[in-house]
Order: C-alpha cells, then sequence, then structure tokens
C-alpha cells in the first residue's frame, strides 16, 4: 500500500543552523566595516541588518524544499532518493515543534532532515514521519533509538522544569515578587518546546 504526502517542506538541521551563525557574523563585521569606511552611526547598522535579512533570505529559500514523500510497503521516495527498508541500520525521530528524522544505512551512510514549525507549516512532514515510523517499528530488523525525551529521564526533566516553573509562578503571586514578562514569556516558550517534544509512554 503506497501513501503519498504532498507539498512536503523540509531541511537539513546543519546547514540552516550554519547560515543563522553566519548570519550573524555577516551582521558583525558589516557593520564594522560599513562604519570604518562608509558611513557611520544608526545607518551603518541598517545597512548591515538589510545586507544580511537579503543574504539569510536568499540562501534560505535554497535549503528549505518542497517535494512530495512517498511511503511504501517496502522504501520510501522523495527528491529522487529511494530508501529501501532492508537498507536501514537504524533510525531515530524527534518530535520538537516539528519533527527531524535521522537514518543511518547499513553502508555507513546517515540521512538526516527536518521540518521546524517556528520557520514553516511541519504539518505535512510530521504525519510522514509518523508514518514512516509506524512501517519501520514493526521490523525487527531495524534499531529504533529512542530521543532523549522519549526516555524516562526526558520525562523526569519535563516534570521538574514545569514544576520549577509553576513554583516560581506560585512564589511571585504569594510574597509580591515581580518576574519581568520577557523572563516569563521565555520559559513559557521551553516549556512548550520541551512538552511538544514529549513521547515518553509510562509503563502501568
Amino acid at each position: 500500500m503506497k501513501k503519498v504526502f504532498e507539498d512536503v517542506k523540509y531541511h537539513n538541521a546543519l546547514k540552516l543552523f550554519l547560515l543563522f551563525m553566519s548570519t550573524i557574523l555577516l551582521l558583525f563585521l558589516s557593520t564594522i566595516i560599513i562604519n570604518k569606511f562608509v558611513i557611520s552611526g544608526i545607518i551603518s547598522f541598517l545597512i548591515s541588518i538589510i545586507l544580511s535579512a537579503v543574504y539569510f533570505y536568499k540562501i534560505y529559500k535554497q535549503l528549505v524544499k518542497n517535494d512530495v514523500f512517498l511511503v511504501f510497503v517496502d522504501r520510501f521516495e522523495f527528491n529522487e532518493k529511494i530508501i529501501y527498508f532492508d537498507t536501514i541500520k537504524s533510525y531515530k525521530i524527534h518530535w520538537l515543534k516539528g519533527a527531524g528524522l535521522k537514518i543511518i544505512c547499513k553502508n555507513g551512510k546517515t540521512l538526516r532532515i527536518s521540518a521546524n514549525s517556528n520557520l514553516y507549516n511541519s504539518d505535512t512532514f510530521v504525519k510522514f514521519c509518523e508514518e514512516l515510523d509506524k512501517r519501520l517499528s514493526k521490523l525487527d530488523t531495524i534499531e529504533r533509538q529512542k530521543t532523549f525525551f522519549e526516555t524516562k529521564y526526558g520525562y523526569y526533566f519535563s516534570l521538574s522544569a514545569t514544576t520549577i516553573v509553576v513554583g516560581i509562578l506560585i512564589y511571585e503571586t504569594f510574597t509580591g515578587f515581580q518576574i519581568k514578562i520577557s523572563t516569563l514569556v521565555l520559559m513559557l516558550i521551553c516549556l512548550s518546546t520541551i512538552w511538544s517534544g514529549m513521547k515518553y509512554k509510562r509503563k502501568s
């Protein structure tokens, strides 16, 4: 039985990280150079922001791909790639704000693709990963590697982080201690990210 997933957006997580870092570096260096040799003051910083934004957007559009993913009984296909299940040694899927797929083949090659809901709609990629996980997990010849948040340690870490945040909020309520809104928002975003990746199932 074939399953088709259309309009799937995805990227290489390492390449996207390097793009973020290089954009920050470009912003820093261009500000110094423009400030020293062209024009100083706030104008130099604004020009650097524009240059960095154009650089990021052009590379970003190349990194984020849009393809059709096909899942068959014995393989999956995308972007002219065919991965047969019997060539897979192990795989891992994380679910933080989207999903990330890592496959290690028996010949030593590794496939890494991800989709991030903070950057674009990752729903279709997540559905693809769920379908692939369902099929691969049934094969005894393939090792399914757990992510941190699929283990009991990840579960307890999430509970501890949530307890700390709730404790801080209770302390603020009864003591009058005020937390900055930005700090509170950051804590809630961190908790949201942590629990979005939680897949640990407690044994009854």
